[in-house]
């Protein structure tokens, strides 16, 4: 997937990490005349590419949200998909918005955490606790 490039508001672009696109300078240079059949097949690798990713992250998610416990906190995995099996290499216990955040800062330097990681965790916790905070 390194080769592939699409057009993203008039701007020639190339996947970046975390399934974003990036700007590329040198590709909009050299990809001045690609024509409207190579544009169609280039949206359907791009199309492909999503639905792959869509379904990785439903079999194999970066956290995951397991028990909840009576006194309202909520048990969670955080898994490094780059290596091989599902093994959570962070597991903790969550329970209000106050403990999220200080769970993002704590999780934020560590080398192997993306900001993809970062806003599952958040957004997972925020529909869970519904957003209101308990301390």
């Amino acid at each position: 997937m390194s080769g592939l490039r699409v057009q993203v508001a008039g701007r020639r672009c190339r996947p970046h990490m975390g399934g974003c696109f990036v700007e590329d300078e040198a590709a909009m240079s050299q990809d001045q005349g690609l024509g409207t059949e190579e544009q169609d097949h280039s949206s359907a690798h791009i199309l492909d590419a999503c639905m792959e990713r869509i379904a990785e992250r439903r079999a194999r998610p970066l956290v995951r949200l397991q028990e909840h416990l009576q006194d309202g906190r909520i048990a969670v995995e955080v898994f490094d998909r780059m290596r091989e099996g599902d093994i959570p290499l962070y597991d903790f216990y969550c329970g209000d918005m106050r403990g999220t955040v200080e769970w993002i800062a704590q999780m934020a330097p560590k080398t192997w955490i993306t900001k993809e990681h970062l806003e599952v965790f958040a957004r997972l916790m925020l529909k869970e606790l519904g957003g209101a905070s308990n301390g």
